[in-house]
């Protein structure tokens, strides 16, 4: 799992360096073999992570956290981002998982750089 990722987080890698962007990835996982729909894994991972880099400020950090969480007989994988973007509405997340997606707050959001600089 963690060779896939690394896989495709190389292009953000790059972005990051040009954007003068932080991005730091923090694998917290025993098992590297996992049962799952990968692609769909990249393309909620690459959504989101997109919207973070298009939305922190330059010399900002992202966050990428990977954690297995052990249950009895098998485990969940937690994907935490963390970036200061202006955030997601609780509306946006029951798309998040939609192709394509994207939170829609530009004005407010614009309006919260504004009022942060003055």
């Amino acid at each position: 799992m963690k060779e896939s990722i690394e896989e495709s987080l190389i292009l953000f890698e790059v972005d990051a360096k040009k954007m003068q962007k932080d991005f730091e990835v923090i694998y917290k996982i025993k098992h590297n073999h996992v049962i799952g729909d990968f692609n769909k894994i990249r393309q909620i991972l690459n959504n989101i992570i997109s919207n973070a880099f298009k939305y922190t400020r330059v010399g900002d950090k992202i966050s990428l956290t990977i954690e297995e969480i052990k249950r009895d007989i098998y485990s969940n994988f937690r994907f935490e981002i963390k970036d200061t973007g202006f955030g997601m509405t609780k509306e946006f997340l029951e798309r998040v998982f939609l192709p394509f997606e994207r939170e829609t707050r530009k004005k407010e959001m614009k309006e919260e750089i504004i009022e942060e600089k003055n």
